[in-house]
């Protein structure tokens, strides 16, 4: 593999100095004690650079370069391999098209990939630049996990904002907001349910990993972030209930608008269907019809129109229809 190759492969490959910093590793260098090594997952040469430079078992690269991924987590001895998704640098994507990311960990050496970019990675990188980051490995799995958690609540706070506002304007008078809204809500909050839920597992589970390189506090925090995920969910669960109410709220809203409109319509066409008859009845063309020759004839029907349209008005407001 020449050195461009590799330089597409790799994003970063650098090692912890066990002081909160890093420094680069040459691309052609196989994997050791402290070196981290991150890997574009669709790059044509990563598979290779794998299998050049690691000792990992085939059924580890195939993970680590899988195109589609739930959070999961899979230990074998001293490894573990973990899927994880988290919010990606761009915002333009969709909310609940998260960005996966794989990643292998023996304690001593870490190994990791991704399709897309993640934010979280570039804490993580920013963090080692400027000397304050993990000092070591198992430190760097548990800052990475955390600032991936971290970077969930913007995004999930501004959605339940979003929900707090529709709810507010389906609520008002004279102003609704459309289920389509809605249901874009509702998509976006099931696609991160999708996601999150199984990643709360994988978190729990990873804190009670069988590998002796995670000591207490190390199995503590991740504890912590399991919990911390396990209310991303609950909190997506609620808001998935919220956006039900207001559907139904608005469903109500529209019901209730409509049955007006119709009691409204009901009303004018009782006022008007006595009134068509008579009319109809007056304007037969066959001999005999009263008034004929009488010049104040049209007036007496109107007369009989308004008195009956008011007698029906009359009779609707006793009985509490109108």
């Amino acid at each position: 593999m020449t050195g461009s190759q590799a330089t597409g492969a790799i994003h970063h490959f650098m090692r912890l100095d066990g002081a909160g910093g890093s420094s680069l590793v040459e691309h052609s260098t196989s994997i050791g004690s402290g070196h981290w090594v991150h890997l574009d997952a669709a790059h044509p040469d990563s598979r290779s650079w794998l299998q050049d430079h690691t000792d990992l078992i085939p059924t580890a690269i195939e993970a680590l370069l899988a195109p589609e991924t739930r959070p999961r987590l899979a230990t074998r001895g001293a490894n573990l391999l973990l899927t994880l998704r988290g919010i990606g640098l761009d915002n333009s994507h969709d909310l609940e098209d998260m960005i996966s990311l794989r990643v292998w960990c023996d304690g001593t050496r870490m190994i990791s990939t991704r399709l897309r970019s993640l934010k979280s990675t570039q804490d993580v990188r920013e963090a080692l630049e400027e000397g304050e980051g993990p000092t070591s490995i198992s430190e760097l799995l548990i800052y990475w996990v955390e600032r991936i958690l971290k970077r969930m609540e913007s995004p999930l706070q501004h959605l339940e904002e979003s929900i707090m506002d529709m709810e507010d304007r389906a609520l008002e008078a004279g102003e609704q907001t459309s289920h389509a809204d809605l249901s874009q809500l509702r998509r976006q909050i099931l696609g991160l349910r999708r996601f999150l839920g199984p990643q709360r597992e994988a978190l729990l589970a990873l804190a009670g990993a069988k590998v002796d390189w995670l000591n207490d506090l190390d199995r503590a925090q991740l504890r912590e972030s399991g919990e911390r995920q396990s209310r991303h969910v609950d909190l997506l669960d609620h808001m998935y209930s919220r956006i039900a109410v207001a559907q139904e709220e608005l469903r109500n809203t529209l019901s209730n608008q409509m049955n007006e409109r119709m009691y409204v319509m009901s009303i004018a066409a009782a006022l008007f269907l006595p009134l068509s008859f008579f009319t109809g009845l007056m304007g037969i063309n066959v001999g005999g019809m009263p008034g004929i020759d009488d010049a104040n004839a049209f007036w007496i029907v109107v007369g009989l129109c308004g008195i009956a349209i008011s007698g029906l008005l009359f009779l609707f407001r006793k009985q509490g229809w109108w």
